[in-house]
């Protein structure tokens, strides 16, 4: 870590060049990538997953898999969990 500490002391000092075009175009690549994904997810859970800006929503997720797939939440103390839903 010791080593990265000059160049983060010279960027901070000094700044970056940041292209904001090509990132904004990047991410909306990216965005378009993953939404085929999001869709098969949501498809499969019966119900929206996504959150506004489009990335999984944690509570959506956690509601889909423990209380309508029946799935055990996995924890270290948890010896119960499974990895299939009951039957």
């Amino acid at each position: 870590m010791i080593e990265l500490q000059t160049p983060f002391l010279y960027m901070e000092l000094r700044g970056i060049r940041y292209d904001r075009e090509r990132a904004k175009a990047m991410l909306a690549d990216t965005v378009e990538q993953i939404r085929p994904v999001g869709d098969r997810l949501a498809a499969s859970a019966g119900k929206e997953l996504r959150g506004a800006k489009g990335s999984l929503a944690p509570l959506r997720l956690m509601e889909v898999l423990y209380t309508d797939k029946g799935y055990a939440p996995s924890t270290p103390g948890n010896p119960e969990a499974t990895a299939s839903p009951p039957n």
